[in-house]
């Protein structure tokens, strides 16, 4: 049962329409002890996000489909950040799940989705902290050397921490020593967040992670990143 895994205070955010298909999704999310922030735009989710923490976001399709290209945009900008999944519900065949195990029930895969939305820290969108950058990276296990670093690149930079793609993220919880193009002069160390596999919601795979015991130049480094 997903309320066993799933905690008390878990919040995901919902961009759907009103009616009888938010009353659905109300109705599963309830049942999956799951608290939901509900915004009908995308517009109006990128305007309350910074106040709101959430760990990932369903994305109702045809409020997708039907968004501005400013919209669509800001949406792709959220996706970067949070787990997320785009569905579909109608009265006669319930939810429908895009980018997921066709041998499974909307439910099911749904399930799923909060499964992983549970490994995600909540927080808020901090719009002014990161940037997009994208730099070389080598990165390596800490306990391992230089020797088996594995070539990446980084897709946004923030002074807390940086996403990394690669088709083979690690384990959450796992700590590496990575070193950004720009910078050897001494390796970041960094815990892993979050994850997001290959084909995971056709986004671009690779993971979330948060740097720990930065360095003054490392920090005076970020920090010259985010001018």
């Amino acid at each position: 049962m997903i309320e066993d895994v799933a905690p008390a205070n878990l919040c995901l955010a919902l961009v759907s329409r009103d009616g009888a298909v938010l009353d659905a999704y109300r109705e599963f999310f309830d049942q999956c002890g799951v608290r939901l922030f509900h915004a009908p735009t995308v517009s109006e989710l990128f305007r309350t996000l910074p106040e709101t923490e959430i760990s990932g976001i369903i994305a109702d399709i045809p409020v997708i489909v039907r968004a501005s290209y400013k919209d669509k945009m800001l949406f792709e900008e959220i996706e970067g950040i949070f787990p997320n999944v785009r569905v579909n519900w109608n009265k006669e065949a319930g939810f429908k799940v895009l980018f997921s195990d066709r041998h499974k029930s909307g439910e099911e895969n749904l399930r799923d989705f909060i499964g992983k939305c549970v490994g995600f820290p909540p927080r808020s969108l901090r719009k002014d902290d990161r940037k997009e950058c994208v730099l070389s990276v080598q990165m390596w296990q800490e306990g391992t050397t230089h020797e088996a670093a594995v070539r990446a690149f980084t897709l946004d930079i923030s002074p807390g921490g940086l996403f990394i793609s690669t088709c083979y993220p690690p384990e959450v919880g796992s700590v590496f020593l990575v070193e950004i193009s720009g910078f050897q002069t001494l390796p970041f160390k960094v815990v892993v967040r979050w994850i997001r596999a290959w084909g995971d919601g056709g986004a671009i795979p690779g993971f979330g992670a948060k740097f720990l015991d930065l360095s003054e130049q490392q920090a005076d480094f970020l920090a010259g990143m985010m001018l």
